[in-house]
């Protein structure tokens, strides 16, 4: 807690590769970001817009320092669907309408694994990047007290599990 009056936490979630396992084999999906630079999956994935989503800017950052711009650029020779939110993605491949997931929240997969959806999620071997979701409380809150009672219950146990089982943050 800050005594100047702001109160802060966050919550994580990776970006990650996620196919639907109706139209891509486990041994077939690719691992890798490289591996979506393959002619195989051109035409077959779909990317979040990182000029609409948080998540999908920040991802976008993390791979082009990583990997370089060339990679995006490449990417795009690939006839990506291209969608508004790092929320879409994951439908889209719930739905059949693509195969490949080219990146988008963990947690949204397994939302949408957790209703039945034909899917799986792939951790790339380069790695995933990381997205931190800040939460905070302001003095000006009109329950302050409620207000820290319930931040501070939210890093108990409990309130961490409800968390991940809820949204599948962490």
């Amino acid at each position: 807690y800050d005594p100047e009056g702001y109160f802060a936490t966050h919550r994580v979630h990776l970006s990650v590769i996620a196919y639907n396992t109706t139209l891509v084999k486990p041994e077939d999906a690719p691992k890798s970001f490289a591996d979506l630079l393959d002619s195989k999956w051109s035409g077959k994935m779909v990317k979040g817009n990182p000029n609409y989503s948080g998540t999908i800017l920040t991802a976008t950052f993390q791979i082009a320092r990583d990997l370089g711009w060339s990679y995006f650029e490449k990417l795009a020779k690939q006839k990506v669907m291209q969608v508004q939110s790092s929320v879409d993605p994951p439908k889209k491949i719930a739905l059949g309408e693509r195969a490949v997931m080219a990146d988008g929240g963990h947690y949204n997969v397994y939302q949408h694994i957790d209703k039945g959806a034909p899917m799986a999620v792939v951790f790339p071997t380069e790695g995933s990047p990381y997205v931190s979701n800040p939460a905070g409380l302001f003095k000006a809150a009109p329950h302050p007290n409620a207000a820290r009672l319930l931040h501070n219950w939210m890093f108990t146990a409990e309130g961490q599990q409800i968390n991940t089982d809820s949204a599948g943050t962490y």
